[in-house]
């Protein structure tokens, strides 16, 4: 990398260039402070019949998960579209 202008001085020492950077996007991560008072939504009530009613067997998982394709995103079946070796 090459050295790095601070202020009036050049950083050639790869530590101090890399402490330099942290403290740059540090600095640029920094949220303002929140202008809009958010609204306070009520709790979402749980659906306990549908915790009671939806059950994963083992040998379930295991028949979905010997069929996926290693060399294919998951698709359909899952929503996501991240390899199956992920």
């Amino acid at each position: 990398m090459p050295p790095l202008k601070d202020g009036d001085n050049w950083v050639r020492d790869r530590t101090l260039k890399a402490n330099l950077l942290a403290e740059h996007f540090f600095a640029k991560s920094e949220l303002p402070p929140a202008q809009v008072q958010l609204p306070d939504f009520p709790k979402k009530e749980t659906t306990p019949h549908l915790a009671k009613s939806f059950m994963v067997r083992t040998r379930m998982a295991r028949k979905i998960l010997r069929e996926l394709q290693l060399g294919k995103a998951t698709g359909i079946l899952f929503f996501d579209c991240f390899s199956v070796s992920f």
